[in-house]
């Protein structure tokens, strides 16, 4: 439920700013937050909620998550690379979060935005409709976190698998004397400053980054979508599309043979018996006559009229 507030909230906002400059790319926004201030601050409540900044609520099921993956660490090694790629990921999500956050609403307006506001499309914030589940949602991202020191612990159900009856001091206390909860929060703010410096203020450039190198290679990699299209067009092309010529063929020379085969049998057959059926009384007796002929042979052949 937790993870629910910030990203509905995130999703919700994202359709409030495609209603507003009626594109998906984020490269034809910027300058939105001019024009659509309260869903510049709902969506930045939410960014900082998923990042897992304190106080917001995402920080404490962030912090609880990462907590209990490092402590089932003296199990295996397993769960310290998981808490690894935890830490990493939480420096990603913050990366791209405000990378779309800063490509949004601030910076110069581009394409999509000098359109929407220069052609009299929009000029004003979403409708209120739209605006007011923003607002609820970015309220329970930033305020849900203190439900873990009401009621004894009950709430704390929300983020944890079973009731935590910590008082306030004791529960801050746990948190922050953790050294793991720093890393996290140095990981977020890294993050952060990373998506600021490079699509904010522009002192990182992008394209240096992964011009030559590692980063380029990984760069290339993901434009390559992994390598999954070229998988694709050799496993499910090729291979797929070449079972379903085999299965063609077989239903073409195969199936279709052996019912036209016996369809055919069928015709000519009817097409010779057709031929007796003449209707001259002489022709059916001379075949009752052969007929009978043929019994007494191969009655006398087996044995019974000697």
């Amino acid at each position: 439920m937790n993870h629910a507030f910030f990203k509905g909230q995130l999703f919700l906002g994202a359709g409030a700013v495609i209603h507003y400059v009626h594109t998906e790319e984020l490269a034809k926004m910027g300058g939105l937050g001019k024009y659509m201030k309260v869903s510049m601050i709902t969506m930045l409540i939410s960014c900082i909620s998923i990042a897992g900044i304190p106080p917001l609520s995402g920080f404490w099921s962030k912090d609880e998550v990462l907590a209990v993956t490092f402590e089932a660490g003296d199990a295996g090694l397993t769960f310290m690379v998981l808490w690894v790629l935890g830490v990493l990921t939480a420096f990603m999500t913050a990366f791209y979060m405000f990378r779309m956050w800063f490509m949004v609403f601030a910076g110069k307006p581009n394409e999509g935005t000098k359109h929407a506001t220069e052609h009299g499309h929009h000029k004003h914030e979403a409708p209120f409709a739209m605006l007011l589940p923003l607002v609820l949602l970015a309220a329970l991202a930033f305020g849900s976190g203190l439900s873990l020191f009401i009621g004894d612990g009950f709430f704390g159900a929300i983020y944890f698998e079973h009731a935590h009856a910590l008082s306030i001091g004791e529960r801050l206390t746990e948190v922050f004397t953790s050294p793991l909860t720093y890393i996290s929060i140095v990981a977020a703010v890294a993050g952060i400053m990373l998506a600021y410096f490079s699509f904010y203020k522009t002192k990182v450039s992008a394209e240096k980054v992964v011009s030559k190198g590692f980063p380029k290679a990984m760069h290339q990699l993901l434009l390559d979508r992994y390598k999954f299209p070229v998988a694709y067009d050799k496993i499910g092309y090729v291979g797929v599309y070449g079972f379903s010529l085999l299965l063609d063929k077989f239903d073409r020379y195969v199936i279709d043979g052996i019912v036209n085969g016996i369809s055919t049998f069928l015709i000519k057959s009817g097409g010779v018996v057709r031929k007796l059926q003449n209707g001259f009384v002489q022709s059916y007796a001379t075949l009752l006559l052969i007929g009978v002929s043929v019994i007494v042979i191969l009655l006398y052949v087996v044995g019974v009229l000697r």
